[in-house]
């Protein structure tokens, strides 16, 4: 089932649009080009937050205003170069984009521990699509009845 940006959505909290200048901005503060599927959702809501999913998951992701500061909280370039925390759960978790350009997984999302630790972290998906509706049940939890 393909779902859109909207369905995948319901039940978040959605800010309007980033502008094309903050994401320009952040752009060369990472100086670096975002992944197409990032901008996609950046551009779809400077950020978003709530429960969503039949499991009901918390997700809150930042706005690209918010990013560089909060990667710079979580000191992310020293633990994982190239790797970019984008929200979290709220709790235990980020949510997070490979920026590495050598790497086989760049432009995917990625579900990681705090504190932050690359060889715990799971792939989420490639598009903005399959990262959404993965972040809803990220670890496959049945809910209970």
């Amino acid at each position: 089932m393909n779902l859109s940006l909207l369905q995948l959505t319901e039940g978040l909290q959605i800010n309007p649009p980033a502008s094309l200048t903050a994401i320009t901005e952040l752009e060369k503060k990472l100086n670096q080009a975002l992944p197409f599927e990032y901008k996609k959702i950046l551009s779809f809501g400077n950020g978003m937050e709530g429960f969503f999913g039949d499991n009901q998951q918390y997700i809150q992701l930042w706005t690209a205003e918010d990013i560089i500061n909060a990667n710079k909280e979580y000191n992310t370039q020293e633990s994982i170069p190239g790797i970019y925390l984008i929200g979290s759960d709220g709790e235990h978790e980020a949510f997070a984009v490979d920026m590495r350009s050598s790497s086989g997984t760049c432009g995917n999302f990625f579900i990681l521990p705090f504190p932050l630790d690359w060889e715990e972290a799971d792939r989420l998906g490639k598009t903005a699509e399959e990262f959404l509706q993965k972040a809803q049940n990220p670890f496959n939890i049945k809910k209970d009845i």
